[in-house]
């Protein structure tokens, strides 16, 4: 249990790391620095994006997989990722507390 909470905090801070390549086609932007500073407004230009994230862990011997999907708002600031838990061992639904979670990762 507690490695499974542990696994849903990185997933909640990686949820946005992922990419489906649809941004990133084309040629290599260049400059790093250029990169990151244009991002920003790159994003807000868009208006939207969609996030998935896939986390895989073993926890007591056994491999699970936590699933996620959501969309970010960029001139709202704000965002929802939907996480799907994985069934207990035995095959029965989760049962312990899921954390609700908004973007940028503020966990509760």
């Amino acid at each position: 249990m507690r490695g499974v909470m542990a696994g849903f905090g990185v997933l909640c801070c990686l949820g946005g790391c992922g990419s489906s390549g649809a941004a990133t086609a084309g040629t290599p932007a260049g400059d790093p620095v250029r990169v990151l500073r244009t991002a920003a407004d790159a994003l807000v230009l868009a208006g939207s994006s969609k996030a998935t994230t896939s986390l895989e862990m073993a926890t007591g011997g056994t491999r699970v997989t936590i699933r996620g999907e959501g969309v970010y708002d960029y001139r709202k600031r704000l965002g929802r990722l939907k996480v799907m838990l994985p069934q207990d061992p035995a095959g029965g639904p989760y049962g312990g507390p899921s954390p609700n979670c908004s973007l940028p990762a503020r966990c509760s």
